[in-house]
């Protein structure tokens, strides 16, 4: 009876979690809609709660066929649960408490890793900045570079002078979606092998995503198609080809991605930004180049992003940057998607994961408790003459209270070693899931053990209070 309860209950909570799963990151990962708690489910928990219910079951019914009724009679009242017959329900509880530790242990490295991931800075704005992905197709911009050029420019002045708008810019490979890398030649340098991430972007791009120019300067609209081919580099690419000088003004071309017709041309670099972190904040920073959209083909600019940062609610700026693009061409769609989404959608994974652990870590920490409470609460009811005769020689509450309270914490700390011991020995294994931490971080390990702790004694504090309360008169009375 008690198994098929508990079954029903766990199937209860497990729907809720099911569906507050979005909750703790799960809706950005694939395939999450199709988790679900259907008949194979819910069979294969009540068959585990059967199995736990008999097995559980077992022992003491074997242990009840082998008493003697007389001997039975004898004794049955001065049981004394810190003997023979309480070991098996403590070895239980200590256990529990072992799994609670680890769990928790788990999910404190899991939240510490979360905490260094987002410490680190992408080097770019993703609040308050709507991104809107738009590929020109059809006979009108299949083979009219003017008129491809032209949309672009009218886009992007048309969001940036909207009501509401802090800036805005076009971007070829939106930063934490993707991007390109390709081999790269230094103008008056022999580098085998040298490389550099290659993105296509527009004046206003940089003051957009808030990305400070540190030399030189930014991308501007005397910067013509027909003029000379210019390009804005990195300070890491500074760093890497040109250690202690100024970049500005020296050349580089992209080899292997501006080989169209003919060989690549040669770019003049007229200013370096700041570093960022475009595959997320477990990337390094990257050594990139940016070239100018309308001096590059046609038909190498047909998809690109317009990002806009603006004030006000987000449901207004993505509602005026849909109406503006509707504007300009309403034959034309467009993606629109919040830049803050994108980065959520990076660190999804970890996220799920950590709340999961931690999900498990605060129900372990409730069934360690109620281990805890109902082992002492037994304990207490089947010492209860002995509780009234060393009440009757002269132990005051205190002393009871601290005898019970000293009985839960022999358990909570022989779960606590036996926890420890299973988390620094797995502790390894968790090298992969973290970032920014050790897996044997004394600082969360010291903080599981005293969280465990003072949940045994918490929950050992009720059945010492009862065993406080105990008359001898009344108890030797009744026994």
């Amino acid at each position: 009876m008690l198994a098929t309860v508990g079954g029903a209950l766990g199937v209860g909570l497990a729907r809720f979690l099911t569906g507050s799963a979005t909750l703790m990151g799960a809706a950005e990962l694939p395939r999450t809609s199709s988790i679900t708690i259907d008949i194979r489910v819910i069979a294969f928990a009540f068959l585990v709660a059967a199995l736990a219910g008999i097995a559980t079951g077992l022992l003491p019914a074997l242990r009840a066929t082998r008493v003697a009724p007389g001997r039975a009679m004898e004794t049955g009242a001065r049981g004394n649960v810190g003997g023979g017959r309480g070991l098996p329900g403590r070895v239980f509880v200590a256990a529990e408490v072992a799994m609670a530790l680890m769990l928790v242990i788990g999910a404190g490295l899991l939240v510490q890793s979360m905490r260094a991931v987002l410490a680190r800075p992408l080097g770019f704005e993703i609040d308050r900045i709507v991104v809107a992905e738009v590929t020109l197709g059809g006979p009108r911009y299949s083979r009219d570079s003017a008129a491809v050029l032209a949309y672009w420019d009218r886009l992007r002045k048309a969001v940036a002078q909207m009501p509401g708008s802090e800036g805005a810019g076009l971007v070829s490979w939106v930063p934490l979606v993707r991007g390109g890398n390709g081999f790269i030649e230094i103008g008056g340098k022999d580098i085998p092998g040298a490389g550099a991430g290659y993105r296509i972007v527009s004046e206003g791009y940089f003051e957009t995503l808030r990305m400070p120019v540190l030399q030189g300067r930014a991308f501007a609209e005397t910067d013509r198609a027909d003029g000379m081919r210019v390009t804005v580099i990195s300070k890491r690419l500074a760093d890497r080809y040109w250690p202690g000088e100024s970049p500005v003004g020296r050349q580089l071309r992209a080899t292997s991605m501006e080989r169209f017709d003919t060989e690549a041309p040669w770019l003049t670099i007229i200013g370096v930004v700041s570093d960022a972190r475009p595959g997320g904040y477990e990337s390094d920073e990257a050594a990139e180049m940016y070239v100018l959209y309308r001096q590059l083909p046609y038909w190498r600019v047909s998809t690109m992003s317009v990002v806009v940062r603006g004030a006000g609610s987000e449901a207004s700026l993505m509602s005026a940057v849909r109406d503006q693009v509707r504007a300009i061409d309403p034959m034309i769609p467009a993606d629109l998607e919040f830049l803050r989404s994108h980065a959520d959608r990076v660190t999804a994974a970890r996220r799920f994961t950590m709340s999961t652990v931690s999900v498990f870590g605060i129900l372990s920490l409730i069934l360690a408790a109620i281990g805890v409470f109902g082992v002492l609460s037994f304990a207490v009811a089947q010492r209860t003459r002995e509780m009234a005769v060393r009440a009757a020689l002269g132990a005051d509450r205190p002393r009871l209270q601290r005898l019970v309270l000293g009985s839960g914490a022999r358990v909570v700390a022989v779960g606590i070693a036996g926890g420890l011991f299973g988390a620094w020995s797995l502790s390894r294994l968790a090298q992969s899931l973290l970032f920014g931490v050790q897996p044997r971080d004394p600082f969360v390990f010291g903080a599981a053990i005293l969280t465990i702790a003072a949940v045994g004694l918490l929950a050992a504090v009720i059945p010492a209070r009862r065993a406080a309360r105990v008359e001898p008169m009344v108890a030797l009375r009744q026994e």
